[in-house]
């Protein structure tokens, strides 16, 4: 059964502070970041021993696996739990 879970929006609008990206986890940890355009997402690092030998390491939307292009980020409330619930 899923739990109840703020939505990136929410999370991001909630922050009282945002952060470079130069400050974000490139550990793989998932985040919530905005892009130039306003778009909100949760992400992650995508380390390369994920990716094939021609891929470069990238910023990734959990729910698509597409490169994401953020600007400022914030952390995220929901568990790898919850991510695993919902992007199976």
């Amino acid at each position: 059964m899923k739990s109840a879970r703020k939505s990136h929006a929410a999370e991001f609008a909630a922050a009282k502070t945002t952060l470079p990206m130069s400050e974000a986890p490139k550990d793989g940890t998932p985040i919530v970041a905005r892009d130039h355009k306003g778009r909100i997402a949760q992400i992650r690092w995508c380390l390369q021993h994920e990716l094939e030998p021609h891929e470069r390491p990238y910023w990734g939307r959990w729910d698509t696996d597409v490169e994401f292009h953020a600007v400022e980020w914030v952390p995220t409330e929901w568990t790898m739990t919850d991510i695993l619930e919902e992007y199976g």
